[in-house]
């Protein structure tokens, strides 16, 4: 087959791909996180020409899915924001082959979505509707029977109890499980509570699963495909950029928005090396307003999964704000842990300690000398502006002693000088593998040759 795929899917995505066939294009995605599942999903939209092709999903993820669809397949999203909807936004959806929005806005969006008769509804993290009684589960029904094919996915479809399966199952398959009651009371040991019935429990999971495998669902581990993955896994996660009007300002009118911000003493100091003043203040602005999309990811990967992660930044501030946040599941390494005993014990809780699950640190003082291969998911939510130090954090979990396939993660806030520092460390991870593994001589001209390429982002 040829695929119309930039990037060549892989082994276990081309089975993915005949798996959503078979279901005829209506099927739960219940692969692991890391496996894919979006770029699986909109593989099959595109390769059957199934358009337009609606996408669902939290608004952290939107634009993630934007830059999947450009960067894998070469097509333009149309990404809606917003609940006002005007004539220009009706007629940009009726010509959109690939139509992204988040949940919180669907209610806005639901009649114009319906009026174009969508091939494809793929809903992201499909448990965002395991609570029939919400809007989001409404609106998610109505444009359901609207839609020729339906992909929900999710790594984790079931977090409680199995009640939260019929929403999803009902739009999957409602000859099957029409019936909340019914499916309630054979999987769920119903209860009567306060004169209400209840359906808090489990039982006959076996059959269950059974049942879900033969008609409406399919399911992998990282386990059982680590033979089609490549060594490590580098993704970029675009995130949204709220504060464009103030970044464009700060990035094109310096001094004057130094001055306007923070007073005429500041914009003096920044005026006499501006171009280091400049790099400063930009990656704060940038972290600041990208925070709370660098949490909803966090948060999102938690619940996901019970693996554990390492996350590296740059500055204090927000490396203070995670700790405060994950307070028992973490460690720290940044510049205020010097004592190298302090270092040590962290690494060793999160290498042996279960309920350890972050590792948060500065790129500077954990990138070097930390093994810390108890996790194979490392993000970055700070890009550093020398490219090298991203490959020194990279080899804290890509090392000899991990077992594992590796995923990093670039948390990059979109529209900002981030996506050309990660452009540049793409360019370079070849030159950057080279500086891990190879001879000392060679390895100290390529940082220092990284080390200059800050100079020219903002060209």
């Amino acid at each position: 087959m040829k695929w119309k795929s930039l990037t060549k899917p892989l082994p276990h995505q081309v089975e993915g791909f005949h798996l959503i066939e078979k279901f005829r294009g209506t099927v739960l995605i219940g692969d692991e996180m890391g496996l894919g599942k979006s770029f699986l999903s909109l593989l099959w939209s595109v390769q059957k020409g199934k358009f337009p092709c609606v996408i669902v999903c939290k608004a952290s993820l939107k634009y993630n899915w934007e830059y999947e669809a450009r960067h894998h397949f070469g097509k333009h999203a149309l990404v809606l924001e917003g609940r006002k909807v005007n004539k220009a936004g009706r007629r940009a959806v009726k010509k959109a082959e690939i139509i992204i929005l988040n949940f919180a806005i669907l209610g806005a969006w639901v009649d114009v979505l319906c009026d174009i008769e969508p091939a494809v509804l793929i809903l992201d993290e499909c448990q965002g509707v395991a609570n029939r009684r919400t809007d989001q589960y409404k609106f998610t029904h109505q444009l359901r029977w609207n839609c020729d094919h339906f992909l929900p996915m999710s790594g984790t479809p079931l977090r409680n109890r199995p009640i939260e399966l019929w929403p999803v199952l009902n739009m999957l398959r409602p000859d099957r499980y029409a019936s909340y009651v019914k499916f309630g009371t054979k999987y769920c040991k119903a209860e009567v509570i306060r004169g209400k019935l209840e359906f808090r429990g489990a039982q006959n999971l076996d059959t269950l699963h059974r049942n879900l495998t033969r008609l409406c669902m399919f399911r992998r581990l990282k386990k059982d495909v680590l033979k089609d993955l490549p060594e490590y896994t580098r993704q970029i996660i675009p995130l949204p950029y709220e504060h464009k009007a103030e970044y464009k300002k700060a990035e094109k009118q310096f001094l004057s928005w130094v001055g306007q911000t923070y007073g005429k003493g500041a914009m003096l100091k920044a005026k006499k090396s501006q171009s280091l003043s400049k790099t400063g203040y930009l990656r704060r602005l940038i972290i600041k307003n990208k925070m709370k999309y660098v949490i909803d990811w966090i948060d999102d990967f938690l619940h996901e999964s019970d693996e554990k992660l390492v996350l590296l930044g740059c500055h204090t501030e927000p490396i203070e704000q995670l700790c405060k946040r994950y307070a028992k599941v973490h460690v720290r390494v940044d510049g205020t842990v010097t004592s190298m005993k302090k270092r040590k014990l962290a690494v060793d809780k999160f290498q042996n300690d279960p309920n350890c699950r972050l590792f948060i640190g500065n790129i500077e003082a954990a990138g070097e000398g930390l093994t810390l291969t108890a996790a194979s998911h490392l993000a970055f939510f700070e890009i550093d502006w020398v490219p090298a130090r991203h490959a020194q954090g990279e080899a804290r979990i890509h090392r000899i002693s991990q077992d594992n396939h590796c995923f990093i993660y670039y948390l990059v806030a979109q529209g900002t000088v981030e996506e050309r520092i990660v452009s540049v460390v793409e360019e370079k991870s070849g030159n950057l593998n080279q500086i891990l593994d190879g001879g000392e001589g060679e390895s100290i001209e390529l940082l220092e040759q990284l080390a200059q390429s800050q100079k020219t982002l903002f060209r």
